[in-house]
Protein backbone atom coordinates (compact mmCIF):
# COMPACT_ATOMS: atom_id res chain seq x y z
CA UNK A 1 0.00 0.00 0.00
CA UNK A 2 2.98 2.44 0.52
CA UNK A 3 2.57 2.89 -2.98
CA UNK A 4 -0.56 5.12 -2.53
CA UNK A 5 1.01 7.54 -0.33
CA UNK A 6 1.91 10.62 -2.18
CA UNK A 7 5.12 11.78 -1.37
CA UNK A 8 5.42 14.70 -4.08
CA UNK A 9 3.70 18.06 -4.03
CA UNK A 10 0.98 17.12 -6.55
CA UNK A 11 -2.33 18.32 -6.33
CA UNK A 12 -3.92 15.14 -7.38
CA UNK A 13 -5.89 12.83 -4.87
CA UNK A 14 -4.23 9.88 -3.62
CA UNK A 15 -6.43 7.28 -1.80
CA UNK A 16 -5.08 4.67 1.21
CA UNK A 17 -6.75 1.79 2.48
CA UNK A 18 -6.56 0.84 6.14
CA UNK A 19 -7.74 -0.94 9.25
CA UNK A 20 -9.03 2.00 11.72
CA UNK A 21 -6.70 1.52 15.06
CA UNK A 22 -7.82 5.24 16.63
CA UNK A 23 -10.65 7.55 16.21
CA UNK A 24 -11.84 10.79 17.98
CA UNK A 25 -14.52 13.17 16.84
CA UNK A 26 -12.09 15.08 14.27
CA UNK A 27 -9.21 12.54 13.72
CA UNK A 28 -8.21 9.25 12.40
CA UNK A 29 -5.63 6.99 12.43
CA UNK A 30 -5.04 3.71 10.17
CA UNK A 31 -2.86 1.12 9.95
CA UNK A 32 -2.13 0.46 6.29
CA UNK A 33 -0.50 -2.10 4.24
CA UNK A 34 3.24 -2.55 4.66
CA UNK A 35 2.78 -1.65 8.42
CA UNK A 36 2.37 2.64 7.12
CA UNK A 37 0.26 4.50 10.67
CA UNK A 38 -1.57 7.18 9.13
CA UNK A 39 -3.31 9.57 10.95
CA UNK A 40 -5.97 12.30 9.21
CA UNK A 41 -7.80 15.24 9.75
CA UNK A 42 -11.25 14.48 8.87
CA UNK A 43 -12.96 17.90 10.20
CA UNK A 44 -13.06 19.27 6.21
CA UNK A 45 -13.64 15.44 4.75
CA UNK A 46 -16.37 14.18 2.56
CA UNK A 47 -17.69 11.67 5.07
CA UNK A 48 -21.35 10.76 2.60
CA UNK A 49 -19.51 7.31 1.99
CA UNK A 50 -18.33 6.62 6.20
CA UNK A 51 -20.80 3.96 8.07
CA UNK A 52 -19.84 5.09 11.74
CA UNK A 53 -16.37 4.99 12.87
CA UNK A 54 -14.92 2.07 15.09
CA UNK A 55 -11.49 0.54 16.46
CA UNK A 56 -11.20 -1.93 13.94
CA UNK A 57 -13.00 -1.01 10.58
CA UNK A 58 -11.69 -1.06 7.40
CA UNK A 59 -11.34 2.70 5.35
CA UNK A 60 -10.45 4.20 2.15
CA UNK A 61 -8.96 8.04 3.07
CA UNK A 62 -8.69 10.37 0.03
CA UNK A 63 -6.33 13.00 0.68
CA UNK A 64 -4.34 15.61 -1.70
CA UNK A 65 -0.55 16.25 -2.09
CA UNK A 66 2.49 14.98 0.07
CA UNK A 67 1.48 12.49 2.82
CA UNK A 68 2.49 14.81 6.75
CA UNK A 69 1.08 13.28 9.91
CA UNK A 70 -3.01 14.85 10.93
CA UNK A 71 -3.11 16.47 7.03
CA UNK A 72 -6.50 16.97 5.92
CA UNK A 73 -8.51 14.49 4.70
CA UNK A 74 -9.96 15.11 1.33
CA UNK A 75 -12.51 12.18 1.95
CA UNK A 76 -13.28 9.18 4.39
CA UNK A 77 -15.51 5.95 3.42
CA UNK A 78 -16.16 2.88 4.65
CA UNK A 79 -14.84 -0.49 3.20
CA UNK A 80 -16.25 -2.45 6.11
CA UNK A 81 -17.50 -2.78 9.53
CA UNK A 82 -15.54 -4.96 12.02
CA UNK A 83 -18.46 -6.75 12.63
CA UNK A 84 -18.31 -7.47 8.92
CA UNK A 85 -14.32 -8.11 9.11
CA UNK A 86 -14.87 -10.73 11.95
CA UNK A 87 -17.69 -12.79 10.22
CA UNK A 88 -15.94 -12.38 6.64
CA UNK A 89 -12.61 -14.52 8.61
CA UNK A 90 -14.82 -16.78 10.41
CA UNK A 91 -16.19 -17.96 6.90
CA UNK A 92 -13.41 -17.91 5.25
CA UNK A 93 -10.65 -19.01 7.47
CA UNK A 94 -12.49 -20.84 10.61
CA UNK A 95 -12.26 -23.99 11.80
CA UNK A 96 -15.84 -24.73 12.74
CA UNK A 97 -16.81 -26.97 15.46
CA UNK A 98 -20.53 -28.13 16.73
CA UNK A 99 -21.96 -29.37 19.87
CA UNK A 100 -24.36 -32.04 20.19
CA UNK A 101 -27.73 -29.52 20.43
CA UNK A 102 -26.28 -27.65 17.64
CA UNK A 103 -24.07 -24.54 19.20
CA UNK A 104 -21.12 -23.51 16.88
CA UNK A 105 -18.40 -22.49 17.92
CA UNK A 106 -15.25 -21.56 15.31
CA UNK A 107 -12.01 -21.61 15.75
CA UNK A 108 -9.71 -19.13 14.24
CA UNK A 109 -5.51 -18.77 15.10
CA UNK A 110 -3.47 -16.18 15.51
CA UNK A 111 -0.03 -15.24 13.88
CA UNK A 112 2.07 -18.70 13.86
CA UNK A 113 -0.61 -20.17 15.54
CA UNK A 114 0.40 -19.22 19.14
CA UNK A 115 -2.94 -17.98 19.83
CA UNK A 116 -6.34 -19.47 19.03
CA UNK A 117 -9.95 -17.52 19.68
CA UNK A 118 -13.06 -19.63 20.32
CA UNK A 119 -16.08 -17.37 18.63
CA UNK A 120 -19.84 -18.00 19.05
CA UNK A 121 -21.14 -16.74 16.07
CA UNK A 122 -24.61 -15.80 18.22
CA UNK A 123 -23.20 -13.41 21.11
CA UNK A 124 -20.34 -12.48 19.37
CA UNK A 125 -18.00 -13.77 22.37
CA UNK A 126 -14.41 -14.67 21.93
CA UNK A 127 -12.10 -16.83 24.07
CA UNK A 128 -8.32 -16.93 23.43
CA UNK A 129 -6.33 -20.04 24.06
CA UNK A 130 -2.56 -19.88 24.44
CA UNK A 131 -0.76 -23.14 22.47
CA UNK A 132 0.98 -25.17 24.96
CA UNK A 133 3.40 -28.11 23.88
CA UNK A 134 2.34 -31.68 24.98
CA UNK A 135 4.94 -33.88 26.53
CA UNK A 136 4.08 -36.61 23.67
CA UNK A 137 4.74 -33.89 21.30
CA UNK A 138 1.89 -32.06 19.19
CA UNK A 139 0.11 -29.12 20.81
CA UNK A 140 -2.75 -28.19 23.05
CA UNK A 141 -4.46 -24.74 23.10
CA UNK A 142 -6.14 -23.43 26.46
CA UNK A 143 -4.77 -21.48 29.36
CA UNK A 144 -4.58 -22.69 32.97
CA UNK A 145 -8.33 -23.01 34.35
CA UNK A 146 -9.94 -26.15 34.12
CA UNK A 147 -13.36 -24.05 33.26
CA UNK A 148 -11.81 -22.78 29.75
CA UNK A 149 -11.76 -25.02 26.26
CA UNK A 150 -9.31 -27.28 25.68
CA UNK A 151 -8.42 -27.04 21.89
CA UNK A 152 -6.77 -30.21 20.28
CA UNK A 153 -6.83 -32.39 16.89
CA UNK A 154 -7.39 -35.68 17.07
CA UNK A 155 -7.51 -38.23 14.61
CA UNK A 156 -7.79 -35.46 11.45
CA UNK A 157 -10.72 -33.87 13.67
CA UNK A 158 -10.45 -30.37 15.79
CA UNK A 159 -12.21 -30.83 19.26
CA UNK A 160 -12.85 -28.63 21.96
CA UNK A 161 -13.54 -30.15 25.94
CA UNK A 162 -13.87 -28.89 28.94
CA UNK A 163 -12.47 -30.83 32.48
CA UNK A 164 -11.97 -33.48 30.35
CA UNK A 165 -15.45 -33.47 28.59
CA UNK A 166 -16.07 -33.23 25.19
CA UNK A 167 -18.25 -30.61 23.86
CA UNK A 168 -17.64 -28.97 20.34
CA UNK A 169 -16.03 -31.34 17.31
CA UNK A 170 -15.24 -30.72 13.69
CA UNK A 171 -18.22 -32.14 11.52
CA UNK A 172 -16.56 -35.10 9.49
CA UNK A 173 -17.32 -33.59 6.20
CA UNK A 174 -15.42 -30.81 6.29
CA UNK A 175 -12.35 -32.42 6.98
CA UNK A 176 -12.90 -35.31 4.68
CA UNK A 177 -10.18 -34.83 1.78
CA UNK A 178 -11.79 -37.73 -0.08
CA UNK A 179 -14.46 -35.01 -0.99
CA UNK A 180 -12.33 -32.83 -2.73
CA UNK A 181 -11.04 -29.17 -2.57
CA UNK A 182 -12.78 -26.43 -0.62
CA UNK A 183 -14.27 -24.66 -3.65
CA UNK A 184 -16.43 -21.28 -3.24
CA UNK A 185 -19.44 -20.24 -5.31
CA UNK A 186 -21.12 -16.98 -5.68
CA UNK A 187 -24.82 -16.12 -6.53
CA UNK A 188 -26.23 -12.66 -6.31
CA UNK A 189 -28.75 -10.39 -7.33
CA UNK A 190 -31.13 -7.35 -6.13
CA UNK A 191 -34.22 -8.07 -3.29
CA UNK A 192 -36.71 -5.85 -1.72
CA UNK A 193 -35.11 -2.88 0.56
CA UNK A 194 -36.13 -3.71 4.00
CA UNK A 195 -37.91 -0.32 4.03
CA UNK A 196 -40.62 -1.41 1.59
CA UNK A 197 -40.36 2.13 -0.80
CA UNK A 198 -40.26 0.13 -3.76
CA UNK A 199 -36.32 0.17 -3.97
CA UNK A 200 -33.62 -2.63 -4.39
CA UNK A 201 -30.59 -3.48 -2.78
CA UNK A 202 -27.83 -5.83 -3.45
CA UNK A 203 -28.08 -9.47 -1.95
CA UNK A 204 -25.15 -12.32 -2.26
CA UNK A 205 -24.73 -15.80 -0.87
CA UNK A 206 -21.09 -17.07 -0.51
CA UNK A 207 -21.12 -20.63 -0.11
CA UNK A 208 -18.10 -22.72 0.69
CA UNK A 209 -17.76 -26.97 0.35
CA UNK A 210 -15.75 -29.64 -0.42
CA UNK A 211 -16.40 -30.15 -4.33
CA UNK A 212 -17.95 -33.55 -4.12
CA UNK A 213 -19.99 -32.71 -0.86
CA UNK A 214 -23.75 -31.20 -0.56
CA UNK A 215 -23.07 -29.92 3.29
CA UNK A 216 -20.35 -26.72 3.72
CA UNK A 217 -20.82 -22.91 4.80
CA UNK A 218 -22.12 -20.18 3.53
CA UNK A 219 -21.91 -16.64 4.48
CA UNK A 220 -25.37 -14.28 3.44
CA UNK A 221 -24.87 -10.24 2.61
CA UNK A 222 -27.85 -8.18 2.00
CA UNK A 223 -26.41 -4.82 1.65
CA UNK A 224 -24.36 -3.44 -1.25
CA UNK A 225 -20.71 -3.22 0.23
CA UNK A 226 -19.93 0.87 -0.01
CA UNK A 227 -24.26 1.32 1.17
CA UNK A 228 -23.91 4.31 3.71
CA UNK A 229 -27.67 4.00 4.67
CA UNK A 230 -29.26 1.36 7.03
CA UNK A 231 -28.06 -1.56 8.41
CA UNK A 232 -26.14 -4.47 6.15
CA UNK A 233 -27.39 -8.11 7.03
CA UNK A 234 -24.95 -10.65 7.08
CA UNK A 235 -25.19 -14.13 7.89
CA UNK A 236 -22.98 -17.08 8.54
CA UNK A 237 -23.93 -20.49 8.86
CA UNK A 238 -23.81 -24.29 7.33
CA UNK A 239 -25.14 -25.28 4.03
CA UNK A 240 -27.24 -28.24 3.33
CA UNK A 241 -28.53 -30.04 0.27
CA UNK A 242 -32.19 -31.44 0.06
CA UNK A 243 -34.27 -32.57 -2.43
CA UNK A 244 -37.91 -32.31 -3.44
CA UNK A 245 -39.58 -29.12 -4.35
CA UNK A 246 -42.49 -28.33 -6.58
CA UNK A 247 -43.80 -31.30 -6.03
CA UNK A 248 -40.27 -32.30 -7.74
CA UNK A 249 -38.52 -35.34 -6.11
CA UNK A 250 -35.10 -34.23 -8.36
CA UNK A 251 -35.47 -30.66 -7.53
CA UNK A 252 -32.06 -29.59 -5.68
CA UNK A 253 -32.93 -27.31 -2.79
CA UNK A 254 -30.44 -25.47 -0.54
CA UNK A 255 -30.78 -25.32 3.16
CA UNK A 256 -28.72 -22.20 5.06
CA UNK A 257 -28.50 -22.65 9.17
CA UNK A 258 -27.52 -19.38 10.27
CA UNK A 259 -25.44 -19.48 13.45
CA UNK A 260 -26.27 -16.13 13.85
CA UNK A 261 -30.09 -15.65 13.26
CA UNK A 262 -32.69 -18.59 14.65
CA UNK A 263 -34.73 -18.87 10.51
CA UNK A 264 -33.37 -21.26 7.71
CA UNK A 265 -33.62 -20.01 4.43
CA UNK A 266 -34.22 -22.66 1.54
CA UNK A 267 -33.05 -21.30 -2.12
CA UNK A 268 -34.17 -23.64 -5.12
CA UNK A 269 -30.67 -24.51 -7.03
CA UNK A 270 -31.27 -24.75 -10.66
CA UNK A 271 -27.64 -26.35 -12.04
CA UNK A 272 -28.44 -25.47 -15.43
CA UNK A 273 -29.50 -21.85 -15.31
CA UNK A 274 -27.17 -21.35 -11.97
CA UNK A 275 -30.00 -19.87 -9.94
CA UNK A 276 -30.91 -19.71 -6.56
CA UNK A 277 -34.58 -19.16 -6.17
CA UNK A 278 -35.52 -17.85 -2.81
CA UNK A 279 -38.13 -20.15 -1.76
CA UNK A 280 -41.34 -19.32 0.95
CA UNK A 281 -43.20 -21.67 2.95
CA UNK A 282 -44.57 -24.61 1.17
CA UNK A 283 -41.94 -24.29 -1.44
CA UNK A 284 -43.65 -21.77 -3.32
CA UNK A 285 -40.73 -19.18 -5.49
CA UNK A 286 -40.44 -15.79 -4.08
CA UNK A 287 -39.47 -12.58 -6.04
CA UNK A 288 -36.03 -13.28 -5.94
CA UNK A 289 -33.62 -14.78 -8.10
CA UNK A 290 -29.54 -14.96 -7.53
CA UNK A 291 -27.68 -15.45 -10.26
CA UNK A 292 -24.11 -17.24 -10.36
Amino acid sequence: MRMLLCRCGCGETAHVKGVVTDAAMNTVTIAADGDDTLTFSMVEADRSGLRGLLIGDSLEVGYTGKYSSGMDAASVATVSKAAENSLMRMYREGIRTESADGNVVIVLFGPDSLEAELHDPRTCSVEVLQRRNLPSGGHVWNVEDDDTGNLRQTDGLWTISRRGRLIWSQPVSDADPTAGEWVETVFSGEVPAADGDGETTECTVRVLSRAHSGDGRFMLRVGAPNEVTGKNLILIGRRYTQRGAHGNPDAVVWQLVPDNADESLFFLFDDAAATLTLLTEGDESADVVLRH
